[in-house]
């Protein structure tokens, strides 16, 4: 994964991929009944339940953050074309 992350940087470098940046730094704090997440600094602003979030690190991965965030309506678009 860090090769994968290490190959879109250099791409993202070169004009060839205009993907949003990576985060530099994501906090989860689940303490008692309080439960947070801030992304570099700033306070994630929707309501996510602590079960909603997963942290994922490996060996030879970069870590990363899966959340689910909860709704009153969801759509979504797709097209093949």
């Amino acid at each position: 994964m860090t090769q994968m992350v290490d190959q879109l940087v250099a791409l993202r470098r070169g004009g060839m991929v205009t993907t949003p940046d990576l985060a530099g730094h994501i906090h989860v704090s689940a303490i008692g009944d309080k439960f947070s997440l801030t992304i570099d600094g700033q306070e994630f602003p929707w309501y996510i339940t602590s079960d909603g979030v997963q942290i994922n690190v490996t060996d030879d991965a970069s870590p990363a953050v899966t959340i689910t965030i909860m709704a009153k309506k969801v759509t979504a678009e797709h097209d093949l074309s």
